[in-house]
């Protein structure tokens, strides 16, 4: 397979090359997804053991099982969906293991989801995904709820569309836009105590 070629070609041909019997495609897939898939799942796990054992879950169903992934949705909608739907396995076996019955976290959504905001977005999104300050950024996503957390990750660090995202999660668009939105005020007023200047 010629790795410059590949560069240009989508997710969705390389795959279905592996799909088609050819296993270097899945080292390409792999390249480009190995780091974005692991922080999301480092960003939910919060440990780094946990972490692991749910990316190599996440990348063995993908082997084992090919033909799971279905054009309605992109390669990288399904592949988060995959790892999402992994890491949900994951905790429900840890929480069975311990035969502990979680507590609801509560919710810090704002006002109604339903809400309709803007068709052009809060303009604080350009803003935070800036690179310069993207690390600091990063470490204050574990401030947010949970819902919130994944709905900035997915949209701001993976660029993903909302309809992706509300399909993922099982929402409405809207509701996105809502976690998302909230999720960038909280991480501004964050910003701003800790004396980032704008």
């Amino acid at each position: 397979m010629d790795t410059i070629a590949n560069k240009q070609m989508t997710d969705e041909v390389i795959f279905e090359q592996y799909k088609q019997g050819d296993t270097r495609a899945i080292e390409v897939i792999i390249d480009r997804y190995k780091k974005p898939i692991y922080s999301f799942l480092l960003c939910k796990c919060r440990n780094r053991a946990e972490a692991d054992d749910v990316f190599q879950d996440v990348f063995y169903k993908i082997i084992d099982n090919p033909h799971g992934f279905r054009s309605a949705i992109s390669f990288k909608a399904w592949l988060f969906t995959l790892a999402r739907n992994t890491y949900v396995d994951h905790l429900r076996k840890k929480i069975r293991k311990s035969n502990h019955v979680p507590i609801d976290e509560p919710k810090n959504e704002g006002p109604a989801l339903n809400e309709t905001l803007p068709d052009d977005g809060p303009t604080l999104e350009e803003w935070v995904g800036g690179q310069k300050i993207s690390e600091v950024v990063d470490s204050l996503m574990g401030t947010l709820p949970e819902e919130q957390k994944e709905s900035f990750y997915l949209r701001i660090r993976m660029e993903m569309q909302y309809e992706e995202i509300a399909q993922m999660m099982d929402c409405s668009v809207n509701t996105v836009k809502s976690r998302v939105r909230y999720a960038l005020e909280t991480i501004k007023d964050l910003l701003v105590k800790r004396g980032v200047r704008l």
